[in-house]
Formats: C-alpha cells, structure tokens, sequence
C-alpha cells in the first residue's frame, strides 16, 4: 500500500518563510551599498576639499612672500632717493627675518647649492650691513654739514636725494635680475628679485611635501572606491 505525502502546504510554508527572507537580503544589499556610496561620496570630497587647502596655502604663502618681501626689493632697486630705497629693503630683509627664512634648504629630497637658503640669505643680509652703515655715515654727514653751514655744499647738500644704487648691488651679487617681456626682451626700470625654489614655503617645505602626497593619495583611493560602488549601482 503507497502512501502519497502531500507537499503542497510544505511547499507553501517555504515559499512564504523563503519569500521574506530573500526580500530582507534584497534590502539589506541596497542600503549596504547605498550606505557605502554615501561614504565614498564623502571621502572623495573630503579628499578633494585637502587637495583644494593644500594647494590654496601654496597659492597663500606665494602671494604673501610676494607682497611682504619680492615687491619691497623691487619697489626698493627703482626708488630714486636711497632713503626710501633703504626703507623699503630693510622691510623685506626684518620680515625674511620674522618668517624663519634665514637658513637651512628649500628642497625636500636633496640639498644643492640652488635650494640653500641660508647662502643666498647672508648675500641679502650683508648688503643690508652696508646700508645700515651708509645710513650711519649719512646721518654723521648731515649733522656736520647742519652744523657747519660755511662747509662746501652748505645745507643744500643735506636736503639732496642721495643716488641709489641698489639695483647694481644686488644684480652684481645674483640677487636681482631685469624683468624681462613677453618677447624675452629686458624691461627698463623693472626687475624681479632672484629666489631659492620653493622659498615663499619654507619653512614648510617638507610638511606642505608629505601633505600634498597624503591628500592625493587619498583622493586616489577614495575616488576608487567612489567608482566602485557606482559601478555596483548601476548593475
């Protein structure tokens, strides 16, 4: 005698258990990979937004190496009257000397004679111990002439512009170049103030290096994982 079993209502019991199951499975993979998405996103951006700060604080150190120092020595090498010129030099030099930019090397990865700051600081430096003593010179100068008004020259001498020939000094030395146009022809009056590489960083060279690496390379495996999860989205 056979016996038929019925499988029927089994049947129904594993659909209906089996039915939710693979349902929750579903879900739980789309808000998986919706949540990685989310993550992703926001690592690219946060990765995006370090490369953005790293490259805006060179942008920021250029321009204020630029305003605090390169355009006092050139407003300084065009002044006429070398008081003024010495003014304005002096400026440049007190604030290289407030910003550590004094000694030590521009470079990260080697040191060669380009990058030595402390070399091409003490150039700078020893023309402004001239001036100092000129303007010492001057200020004796003066004093006497003042006076001794019966002196050739008189005080009309005291109340003249003394030439200025820093320009020539400091181009002499390598610290100064005439700017050039577009044409690669010289500027009258104009010049640009010869730098180590990478001197408007230092003395951040190294920390702006690692952190430029550090935040591109972030932004390398954030923006693959980004494309990742974009392409387990769309199949």
């Amino acid at each position: 005698m056979q016996v038929q079993l019925d499988l029927q209502p089994v049947l129904t019991v594993l659909a209906w258990a089996v039915g939710p199951a693979a349902a929750a499975g579903v879900i739980w993979k789309a808000r998986r990979l919706a949540s990685q998405m989310r993550l992703s996103v926001a690592a690219f951006a946060l990765a995006l937004l370090a490369i953005t700060g790293w490259a805006g604080t060179k942008f920021h150190l250029a321009n204020l190496f630029d305003a605090e120092c390169a355009s006092y020595v050139r407003s300084a090498a065009k002044a006429t009257d070398r008081a003024v010129a010495d003014k304005h030099f002096m400026h440049a030099v007190d604030w290289l000397k407030a910003n550590g930019m004094t000694e030590g090397f521009t470079s990260v990865l080697y040191n060669g004679p380009e990058e030595d700051v402390s070399e091409w600081f003490a150039k700078l430096n020893s023309v402004a111990d001239s001036r100092l003593a000129l303007q010492k010179i001057d200020a004796t100068r003066c004093l006497v002439m003042a006076g001794n008004p019966s002196l050739p020259g008189g005080l009309s001498s005291v109340n003249t512009p003394l030439p200025n020939d820093l320009a020539e000094r400091l181009t002499k030395i390598g610290l100064l170049e005439q700017a050039k146009n577009k044409e690669g022809g010289p500027v009258a009056g104009e010049y640009n103030l010869v730098v180590p590489a990478g001197l408007s960083q230092h003395p951040y060279n190294t920390k702006l290096f690692m952190g430029g690496i550090a935040a591109i390379a972030f932004a390398v495996v954030s923006g693959f994982w980004l494309l990742r999860n974009v392409v387990k989205h769309v199949a």
